[in-house]
């Protein structure tokens, strides 16, 4: 009888063990599933957690090298989209929002894809206001453009956008106030080397002032850092196993992709 209950002490352990190391390899999978929707991220997308005024906030941050990576911007303001049907109609990899826009979905600044015309005019030399500029070449490379020091008469050849603001020039950032409007924000950014960084809110809302300051700290040394139309319209799509990464954004007209 002792036997007996020894050996079912032995069988209650090695289960118990069992489903300790079961529960410490599927829970936190199953956690971040119940939180943000997919479990697993790709190679290329991490999760970075700042804390702004002791608020947690979510980034993604997706990196792409400068050989690999084929960008190109797309718009279509006659059919407004979310990222992840955008992506579904393209058959894009990578999918994020694109610039600002209208009540009509037209592009509010500078807008041109592949030398094509656009609705509102290159700025002048000493412009202010747009001064974050987004170039992808007809190789589909991407150079990102802080106008005060790449000003120009005409805009460069490939598709260009303009935005705003410019968040964080030579690792400084260049939000000297913080106005305490806070929102989900999608960002791009680049180092020397050309690598480009997709940084979008997964969850909880930074103001331009705090993301400028964490962008700054970040281990990379970031030449540019420009903000991308926010709030609402902060999305990304990309496919991963078992769950596609979904960040849902509302209909949007333009998008930057990664084919």
């Amino acid at each position: 009888m002792k036997q007996v209950i020894v050996g079912g002490c032995a069988v209650m352990v090695a289960v118990g063990i069992v489903f300790g190391i079961a529960l410490a390899v599927w829970l936190p999978p199953a956690v971040q599933y119940m939180q943000y929707g997919y479990a697993d991220l790709p190679s290329f997308i991490e999760r970075r957690i700042a804390t702004f005024d002791g608020h947690e906030v979510s980034f993604l941050v997706s990196k792409f090298d400068s050989d690999n990576a084929r960008w190109a911007l797309m718009n279509d303001p006659s059919s407004p989209r979310s990222v992840h049907e955008w992506r579904e109609t393209s058959g894009a990899q990578f999918v994020i929002n694109g610039s600002y826009f209208t009540e009509t979905y037209q592009p509010s600044g500078f807008y041109a894809i592949e030398n094509g015309s656009s609705m509102v005019p290159w700025p002048e030399a000493d412009a202010s206001g747009y001064t974050f500029g987004v170039n992808v070449n007809d190789d589909g490379r991407m150079h990102l453009l802080y106008l005060p020091q790449e000003a120009s008469a005409t805009p460069p050849e490939g598709s260009t956008l303009l935005s705003f603001p410019t968040l964080v020039v030579d690792d400084v950032s260049m939000i000297k106030a913080d106005s305490g409007l806070h929102a989900r924000r999608t960002v791009l950014a680049q180092t020397d080397d050309g690598t480009t960084y997709g940084i979008v809110s997964e969850s909880g809302e930074a103001s331009l002032y705090q993301m400028a300051q964490w962008l700054a700290a970040q281990p990379e040394h970031f030449r540019i850092a420009g903000n991308i139309d926010g709030g609402p319209s902060t999305g990304l799509s990309a496919p991963s196993s078992p769950w596609d990464i979904e960040i849902h954004s509302a209909a949007v007209p333009n998008v930057i992709v990664v084919r």
